[in-house]
């Protein structure tokens, strides 16, 4: 399934995809989900925007691209298109046409119906024109995590329903379908990874990834890192949080690996029970901070449990808790969030992840 053809090739500087598209999933099955995120600048977006007109010209497989919100859906074919006409498609020419009012757009490429787009937020409406998009293979999801993480409540329900309504048709319930969801580093918990398992897997050397259904791969490219080092104008910025993640060494909203012990005075806020183990959360003003650490106190109260297997008398969920866990999450999201030691960060995901299920959205 690797790019073919004088059309798309590869500019060695740049992000080559054909090793993803090779990999079976951790269950030495054929992937549907191909998940790309890293260095920003290093051709991600390029090579599978390439790869699925290369597809189209090849072997008829139309595509769509998903957005997040409505209004983005405008200038698609300009936004989609212009980059890889001037390396790869000079003498072709690409229209858009908005549909159904305007949920969804039909791409034309030099007059042929060579795609789709729409927006998770349309979901609803997708259901009932899924019948347009039966000779669509491949889907494209850009930026699935935003840099000022936002989700939109219940997002992974409306990509399922989006996806089920697209592989619906050509004379099968459910026919097989690619989607491709690529991302510069901002958070490692997100509703994506959390739905997938990929949250606690992940390390810092982490290359390739395998899960049910699908692969993951982080790309760190040198030659987007140098360029990036070289201007002037980003190396006004060098050692910030955006800057780590611009170079592919660090997620933009995540210091998900630091380990520190606080040494001021601190607020104990609750004792959580994971893992047949005691955890204490302990707010520390002075170095706002709030710490996790692997030795709770069983006699302070509430005993949070994360799972309910987990629970025993005079235990307690999550949900009571609600204000107490958003302290926690937006510690988190600030970067202000510690850990004793790994085992500690592994609780602290949980307990985000919980968080995410209840309200439906990352803070």
């Amino acid at each position: 399934m690797e790019l073919e053809g004088e059309r798309v090739r590869i500019m060695s500087d740049f992000y080559n995809g054909n090793k993803i598209l090779t990999l079976k999933d951790i269950n030495r099955k054929v992937p549907g989900v191909f998940i790309v995120e890293g260095t920003r600048t290093a051709g991600k977006t390029t090579f599978f925007n390439s790869f699925c007109v290369n597809r189209f010209l090849e072997h008829g497989e139309q595509f769509l691209l998903l957005y997040r919100n409505k209004l983005e859906l405008t200038n698609v074919d300009e936004k989609f298109f212009s980059d890889i006409k001037n390396l790869f498609f000079k003498d072709m020419e690409m229209k858009e046409k908005k549909i159904n009012g305007g949920a969804a757009v039909r791409l034309l490429l030099d007059g042929k119906e060579c795609g789709f787009a729409t927006a998770l937020s349309q979901s609803k409406k997708i259901k009932t024109m899924s019948h347009i998009f039966n000779k669509v293979v491949n889907i494209i999801f850009d930026e699935f995590q935003p840099e000022d993480n936002m989700y939109l409540t219940d997002e992974v329900t409306r990509l399922r329903s989006i996806l089920t309504s697209v592989a619906r048709g050509r004379g099968e319930m459910s026919r097989y379908v690619r989607l491709f969801m690529i991302s510069n580093l901002c958070s490692i918990v997100n509703p994506y990874f959390t739905r997938f398992n990929i949250t606690n897997r992940l390390r810092k050397d982490t290359r390739f990834l395998r899960f049910d259904g699908g692969v993951y791969e982080r790309t760190v490219n040198a030659a987007a890192i140098k360029a990036a080092e070289e201007n002037p104008v980003l190396r006004a910025f060098e050692g910030d949080s955006y800057d780590k993640m611009l170079m592919g060494n660090a997620y933009l909203l995540d210091e998900y690996t630091l380990t520190h012990t606080p040494h001021s005075m601190g607020n104990y806020i609750c004792t959580v029970y994971y893992n047949s183990k005691y955890y204490g959360v302990i707010e520390y003003p002075y170095e706002g901070v709030v710490y996790i650490n692997n030795n709770g106190d069983r006699s302070r109260k509430p005993i949070m449990v994360l799972r309910p297997h987990d629970m025993q008398n005079n235990f307690n969920t999550l949900r009571p808790y609600t204000n107490t866990v958003l302290k926690f999450s937006l510690a988190f999201s600030q970067g202000m969030l510690r850990f004793k030691n790994l085992e500690c960060r592994e609780m602290a995901f949980e307990m985000i992840q919980q968080l995410s299920l209840m309200r439906g959205y990352y803070i």
